[in-house]
């Protein structure tokens, strides 16, 4: 929350990872007992398993990445029936079969914390990790000077104690509602209870009929605060 106000594209936090929980360039795992537990999984939870094996490995094998304060970041509890949990179960029960010693409690809860909070590239931030998502957010991230370095930006005027929210769904943020949710169940594992009635987000898109920029509409880069230059993709049919 706010402790002081700000005003829009004021820097709020300029964060690097405490750490990345990623794969070190291998190629992907194949074998008789990984493929056994992908048979057992929806298949839009395949790419999810495997991922959390790969974050396992790199706590189980790397000291280096394992960083204890992340275990205070948010993850879902038993008492949050989420799909996500029985893959991360999945995923501890595989690297048993193949790794003899391991603080498995704390994989666990390690897979369920880079589900729901790491960005790209299993980049995890003390910070910028604990901000909510919100269908329409006061705050955009944005990268800082260091290439893994994060800022945390007011999109708008913010008032002392207002809470600082982002959105989790890149450009489906503009979708409608239904979809939106959707999204994040599938990638985030909660469910949103944000409608965004009232002033939408979304109508703050220009017009790509009646706007100066006739036929051409936004790439999704645009909606980010990332300093890069906004390129434009091709016309939209039947907008």
């Amino acid at each position: 929350f706010a402790t002081k106000a700000y005003t829009s594209g004021d820097e709020i936090v300029s964060e690097s990872p405490i750490t990345v929980l990623t794969s070190n360039g291998k190629s992907k795992k194949s074998d008789e007992a990984l493929e056994k537990v992908l048979l057992s999984l929806d298949k839009d939870l395949h790419a999810t398993f495997r991922s959390m094996v790969t974050v396992g490995e790199c706590w189980i094998e790397d000291p280096k990445k394992q960083k204890t304060e992340i275990l205070d970041l948010y993850y879902p509890t038993e008492d949050e029936l989420s799909s996500v949990q029985k893959v991360a179960k999945e995923a501890v029960q595989y690297l048993k079969q193949q790794h003899e010693i391991g603080d498995w409690e704390t994989i666990e809860k390690v897979m369920l914390i880079w589900a729901c909070n790491a960005f790209q590239g299993g980049r995890i931030y003390l910070q910028i990790c604990r901000v909510n998502h919100d269908c329409d957010p006061n705050c955009v991230i944005s990268q800082a000077d260091g290439e893994d370095q994060q800022r945390l930006v007011a999109a708008v005027d913010i008032a002392v104690g207002d809470e600082f929210t982002i959105s989790y769904l890149g450009s489906m943020l503009y979708a409608g509602t239904e979809a939106r949710k959707e999204r994040l169940r599938q990638t985030k594992f909660f469910d949103c209870e944000n409608d965004r009635r009232g002033e939408d987000i979304a109508a703050r898109i220009p017009c790509p009929i009646s706007h100066p920029r006739q036929d051409q509409a936004i790439d999704e880069d645009a909606q980010y605060d990332d300093e890069q230059t906004v390129t434009y993709v091709t016309t939209l049919q039947n907008f």
